[in-house]
């Protein structure tokens, strides 16, 4: 791993998103001094460097942040602020004006930990999350700004689950635990075409919550990671296949962990940077999934061990940048290089 320049400010329990021209945005999240951040800033690879892109309407962490379909625009939706309280405001940060603005209206209902996945008749999926009516779902609608709820979820409840845009343009959302904190290996899908939630045919392999998710070049899709009902890492690995909608166990990387990284690369493999335990402890070791034998391949070594960043593909190399572990939470990147 090689080292580049450094974020602005130390962050963690951000989002990012990749933008055109391989620029990544970043916003909010927690700081070194466990302040809750408004800050934004973009990454730019031709000059190596990050700038402001201003503050966002308010504070957050745990928030999610997805580019729009028009590419011009980035909505973000939830969190938490400085007071531990959970948001139900929403904004927009505009490319082309660099300035963010809420949405017209909030969302319906607070929303935390959730999913937000751009589905491809234009409209945004939100999923899960810490909520008051625990099996709403709802989707943004960029041409009318409104919020629409879809039918009930099948759970009740899903903190930190994953939502995975399906080729068929269906969404699988897996995971996440419930109110009591206990991880669940149950599944389910959202069809955009009738706007309603049906369960997998197969529960998950593991139990898991905070965990990663991909889809593979095949339309399979790749789960790894999180942490189980005794609040312990789980290092297995789990694909599910839609063509018999269900979940196999697959063998497991050296380490998983809490919010780790899953990046798809150009040759199809997938890069996986491993995430935390409980103590915020991170390996350094990252790996290789080979979709066609199904292995892992260790590839080399972090400079710093880290969980809750981001890693993007830029070019031959991954950028990753930010998170925390056990010494604290980070504004370093490095890239692991590919030739």
């Amino acid at each position: 791993m090689s080292l580049d320049s450094k974020m602005s400010t130390a962050r963690t329990n951000f989002p990012a998103v990749k933008l055109v021209n391989d620029r990544i945005l970043v916003s909010g999240g927690k700081s070194s001094s466990s302040n809750i951040l408004s800050s934004s800033e973009i990454f730019t690879p031709s000059s190596s460097s990050w700038t402001s892109a201003g503050s966002m309407t308010a504070a957050r962490q745990y928030h999610a942040m997805t580019l729009l379909a028009n590419g011009n625009e980035v909505l973000v939706t939830g969190g938490d602020n400085n007071n531990n309280s959970k948001l139900a405001t929403a904004e927009l940060y505009n490319i082309n004006s660099g300035s963010w603005s809420s949405t017209s209206k909030p969302m319906p209902e607070i929303r935390t930990t959730h999913t937000s996945t751009l589905l491809n008749n234009n409209r945004v999926l939100i999923a899960g999350g810490i909520i008051n009516t625990t099996q709403t779902a709802i989707y943004y609608d960029p041409t009318t700004s409104d919020w629409v709820q879809t039918g009930n979820m099948i759970a009740s409840y899903r903190e930190a689950a994953t939502a995975t845009l399906l080729n068929d343009d269906r969404v699988l959302v897996t995971g996440g635990a419930t109110a009591s904190k206990l991880p669940r290996n149950t599944a389910e899908i959202y069809n955009p075409t009738t706007n309603s939630w049906t369960q997998t045919s197969g529960n998950m392999i593991n139990s898991r919550f905070y965990h990663s998710a991909i889809r593979l070049p095949d339309g399979n899709v790749l789960i790894v990671g999180g942490r189980n009902a005794s609040d312990t890492t789980v290092s297995s690995a789990e694909l599910y296949l839609p063509s018999s909608n269900s979940f196999v166990a697959i063998d497991s990387p050296t380490y998983g962990g809490t919010q780790m990284t899953l990046t798809l690369l150009a040759n199809n493999f997938v890069l996986a940077t491993p995430g935390g335990d409980k103590f915020s402890n991170c390996p350094v070791l990252s790996e290789l999934y080979d979709p066609t034998t199904r292995k892992w391949l260790k590839t080399g070594f972090l400079n710093v061990g880290r969980q809750a960043n981001f890693a993007f593909p830029i070019s031959n190399r991954v950028l990753t940048c930010g998170g925390d572990n056990a010494d604290g939470i980070l504004d370093s990147c490095e890239y692991l290089s590919f030739d």
